[in-house]
């Protein structure tokens, strides 16, 4: 956890693998911690981003294995943010709920 979750309960969490920029995380090594102004991933470093700074969250993969994409204008992030084994559903609803505020 980082600083700015500090007394604060997420939203939504889940653990799970994914893309990170080039690098593929096979597993659960990967945490999304979703709040009411910002979203949390977790691996080796923390990658924090505000909702204003996502421009869309979409679901990919298939039936077996389901998850997200994130697409976002922060330079310091990488491009390529596409996490698995996540309820996109819960992910769109949270960020759709909250993005707008």
């Amino acid at each position: 956890r980082i600083a700015k979750e500090t007394g604060k309960k997420p939203l939504y969490k889940a653990t799970c693998g994914g893309q990170i920029g080039w690098f593929r995380y096979r597993g659960p090594f990967i945490q999304l911690r979703m709040y009411e102004d910002f979203l949390v991933i977790g691996y080796i470093k923390h990658i924090v981003l505000r909702y204003d700074e996502i421009d869309e969250i979409y679901p990919v993969g298939n039936l077996l294995r389901r998850g997200v994409e994130i697409k976002h204008h922060k330079k310091s992030v990488p491009q390529r943010l596409q996490l698995s084994d996540t309820k996109p559903d819960k992910v769109l609803e949270v960020f759709e709920q909250y993005s707008t505020k």
